[in-house]
């Protein structure tokens, strides 16, 4: 127990120390669409985040993302293991063997120091709230494009509205709502 509060405490120093994120663009596609937005009710598919870094050099981040049923349509959906990047699971201070999440080499390499995913309700019960925090010596360049760094792998068994948005952090602008 005493180690699962200094990694709390260390991710709080590492997130003040380094500052906000200020300019970085957020987009969540989904793969493969059937049609523009929308996915095969019971078959697996992927949310991909696509994020463009115009800022400049970030040396810190810290990714909060809320999935959710804006109309209540869609109550759980299934996190597919993917033997992705495992996940601090805030109820059960513990981590996760398996995940849903996959990364890029490219976006684990940006973060030296830290790269840890954080689920306050990471069940598949609706609303699933995660955040990613990230540190480094010398961080994320600039993207010159939107690329696409991080997926997470779904599938849902009943029709409805699936929603993905920020968790009100300035400077991250959320799209792609489906």
């Amino acid at each position: 127990m005493r180690r699962n509060w200094l990694i709390a405490a260390m991710a709080c120093m590492i997130i003040l120390s380094f500052g906000q994120a200020n300019a970085t663009n957020v987009t969540a596609k989904v793969s493969p669409e059937i049609s523009p937005n929308t996915v095969m009710v019971g078959e697996p598919f992927t949310v991909d985040i696509y994020m463009q870094n115009d800022f400049g050099e970030l040396i810190g981040a810290s990714i909060p993302l809320f999935f959710y049923s804006p109309d209540g349509s869609i109550t759980n959906v299934t996190h597919r293991n993917i033997h992705g990047q495992r996940i601090f699971e805030w109820r059960t201070q513990s981590y996760t063997t398996d995940s849903s999440i996959f990364q890029t080499a490219t976006w684990t390499g940006y973060w030296l120091i830290m790269k840890d995913w954080f689920g306050f309700s990471w069940d598949g019960v609706f609303p699933d709230t995660i955040n990613f925090t990230g540190a480094s010596l010398t961080g994320w360049p600039v993207d010159a494009a939107p690329v696409n760094y991080i997926n997470f792998a779904y599938q849902i068994n009943n029709p409805g509205t699936f929603c993905i948005d920020s968790c009100s952090v300035p400077g991250v602008t959320p799209e792609g709502k489906f």
